[in-house]
């Protein structure tokens, strides 16, 4: 589902834990959590940086289009 700069890629528990990507030049991580903290409520938060492998992809197939 695509929501502006957020992605939800994934959910589990019945829709308890979802997985969101968001575009950092758009968003800061503290944004995207004051939003959804705004509609739910938070009890576990984790954040992982891309890999370095997907980061290089991305450079690179943007240049080619």
């Amino acid at each position: 589902m695509r929501q502006g700069t957020v992605d939800v890629f994934g959910s589990e528990g019945a829709g308890l834990r979802q997985r969101l990507s968001f575009d950092a030049e758009h968003l800061t991580a503290a944004q995207l959590l004051a939003a959804v903290s705004a509609r739910v409520t938070v009890r576990d938060l984790s954040i992982e940086e891309p890999d370095i492998d997907d980061v290089v992809r991305r450079v690179y197939r943007a240049r080619r289009a």
